[in-house]
């Protein structure tokens, strides 16, 4: 009451942009096709939106103020667990829920950490809970309070390092314009089917603190 404040809000410019591609179905090739070529040719389109989107997204964790992990290094059990602590412990903590986004090279790392991975190491129902969990399920679906997903489209840079991300909801924003969809035309001139797929989107890292990337190493793992 005795020294007001002024509320004020950091204004963050989003232009969604259109996204597409087409393909091109001659009768000619429909004629000799399977039964639902078509339609196969559809989902891929769709399949093709996502691995565009998708991608979009993953590729703002690198932008994070914060990086824990190392370029070359595996990425380990408590570098996951600092991220975590340093979105529960900030002055101003990311609103939950938390959630955990890695490549499933960086899930195997992690695993280490979890599970002792020497030959012989645990015997059968041994392992404690958690590790008995890794064991039959490849991983557990949360992990340090935080929900786990795990994608392959992280890009993995020419040194086989990348980026995951420890994070509240609130790090990252998407406006979907327009939701992807079909748009079939006959071409007479091709004497064939034009399937047009386009749909509008925007992104942008919406508060920085509320996201701390995890920096490891994504070598094809062999052992």
């Amino acid at each position: 009451m005795v020294g007001a404040q002024k509320l004020q809000d950091t204004d963050i410019s989003i232009n969604p942009t259109e996204v597409g591609l087409q393909s091109i179905l001659t009768r000619r090739m429909l004629d000799r096709a399977p039964a639902g070529f078509m339609e196969l040719a559809i989902m891929e389109h769709k399949n093709a939106w996502k691995e565009k989107n998708e991608p979009d997204l993953l590729g703002l964790f690198s932008g994070f103020s914060v990086v824990i992990g190392a370029a070359g290094s595996a990425l380990i059990l408590g570098e996951v667990g600092a991220g975590s602590m340093r979105l529960r412990g900030a002055t101003e903590p990311g609103p939950k829920p938390h959630v955990l986004v890695l490549h499933p090279y960086h899930i195997w790392s992690v695993f280490g950490g979890v599970v002792p991975l020497t030959s012989g190491a645990v015997a059968a129902g041994g392992g404690g809970a958690v590790s008995d969990e890794v064991l039959r399920e490849n991983f557990v679906t949360r992990l340090l309070g935080m929900d786990l997903f795990e994608s392959a489209l992280i890009s993995i840079d020419s040194s086989d390092d990348g980026y995951g991300v420890a994070m509240s909801k609130a790090a990252i924003i998407l406006i979907v314009t327009h939701e992807g969809d079909i748009d079939p035309e006959w071409n007479a001139s091709l004497r064939g089917w034009e399937l047009n797929f386009v749909g509008e989107y925007g992104y942008a890292e919406w508060t920085d603190s509320y996201g701390v990337a995890l920096l490891g190493d994504l070598a094809v793992p062999t052992t």
